[in-house]
């Protein structure tokens, strides 16, 4: 019995044509594959950012909100209205429990750690070598007795951005009280000080900071920047009708 051609076998056409097919298919697997990963390597990432960012909110919350100076603290106690204002205005660096506002640091005499006596915390942004890229911006916090200068010593790094990304000008940004209108009250300002250092006379009338971290975000969807990592914090220890008064703001 004779065999025909075409049952002998594939001719090199069809072979050419399914080795074709097949590289296309395994090509398109492989491509899938390397897209899911790769979305789940993003996905990731923005969890870990959104979650130091969150961490670092907190933090800098608890540190602004148990904001307290030793010496303040001391004429709170004794000092009548009159003397408070007299001895505040006249020493507001001696008596001011922030010791530096500006749109990249924030240096603040504090309990937050839970400690017996204030320490001064700085949160900055400065740039790091985070073990495999150099240069890189990070969000730290460092603690010392006194405010003194010295941004590498003792510093924690808290939150590094994404390479290649500068923080804004105004990470941070200040709700200060204004003049007081003809009712006494003093409207709350929001001033963005940029890298400037807010005067002391100004620091003992902040009353609340405003905090952006969204470059910490920076890879993430657009809409999940816009909702996180932005708060405002007041600094509970100056709302009271004591250090209004201090401030000639009726409260």
């Amino acid at each position: 019995m004779l065999i025909s051609p075409r049952e002998a076998g594939f001719t090199l056409i069809e072979l050419v044509v399914g080795m074709l097919i097949g590289v296309i298919v395994i090509g398109l697997f492989v491509a899938a594959i390397s897209q899911a990963w790769m979305q789940r390597a993003d996905a990731d990432g923005e969890a870990l950012a959104s979650a130091r960012i969150s961490e670092a909110l907190d933090r800098i919350s608890d540190d602004v909100r148990a904001t307290r100076k030793a010496d303040r603290a001391d004429i709170f106690r004794t000092a009548t209205k009159d003397e408070l204002r007299v001895q505040m205005v006249g020493n507001p660096t001696v008596y001011g429990d922030v010791a530096v506002a500006s749109g990249r640091q924030l240096s603040v005499y504090t309990n937050g750690d839970g400690g017996a006596t204030p320490t001064c915390v700085t949160w900055s942004y400065q740039q790091v070598d985070d073990g495999r890229l150099t240069n890189v911006w990070a969000l730290t916090r460092r603690i010392d007795a006194t405010c003194a200068p010295g941004p590498v010593a003792g510093r924690e790094v808290v939150a590094a951005l994404p390479e290649g990304v500068a923080p804004p000008v105004n990470t941070f940004r200040y709700g200060v009280l204004g003049a007081p209108n003809g009712l006494g009250e003093c409207p709350v300002n929001v001033v963005s000080p940029g890298a400037a250092n807010i005067a002391p006379a100004q620091r003992l009338r902040i009353v609340a900071v405003h905090v952006d971290l969204r470059a910490g975000a920076a890879r993430g969807k657009k809409a999940a920047r816009q909702r996180a990592g932005r708060d405002v914090i007041g600094l509970w220890s100056r709302l009271n009708n004591d250090y209004y008064f201090a401030l000639d703001c009726a409260q």
